[in-house]
């Protein structure tokens, strides 16, 4: 993957419609932390000289976990940015290895970039 500029679009939403989204799209009836709606079945294929919209990630605010780290909202936004990259931690123990490893090494280089900007 190669792409020079793209976007997405977040929405913030409360457990109870997290809950409604959850049952509708993925037949799981509990409000998760984080739902990604990619535009693309793989970003590999996607010439890296155009703009795209890469997808959907809708946040939880009210989800239990975010009270467990000041950062785990930046960790739910990166969790899904690599669901829209075609990562999925629900498929073998092997990915979600991959997928977690990627996770921190994104959000290391976040922070460091977050750090230079002050």
């Amino acid at each position: 993957m190669n792409l020079k500029r793209a976007e997405l679009d977040v929405l913030f939403v409360g457990s109870r419609r997290m809950k409604i989204m959850n049952n509708r799209y993925r037949a799981e009836n509990t409000a998760t932390d984080v739902l990604s709606f990619p535009q693309y079945n793989s970003l590999k294929e996607l010439p890296g000289d155009m703009d795209y919209l890469l997808g959907d990630i809708v946040v939880n605010i009210e989800h239990p976990s975010l009270d467990a780290a000041h950062d785990h909202i930046d960790r739910l936004l990166v969790h899904g940015l690599l669901h829209l990259a075609g990562y999925d931690h629900e498929k073998s123990p092997r990915m979600a290895a991959k997928m977690f490893k990627k996770e921190e090494e994104v959000l290391s280089a976040v922070k460091k970039m977050a750090g230079e900007c002050q």
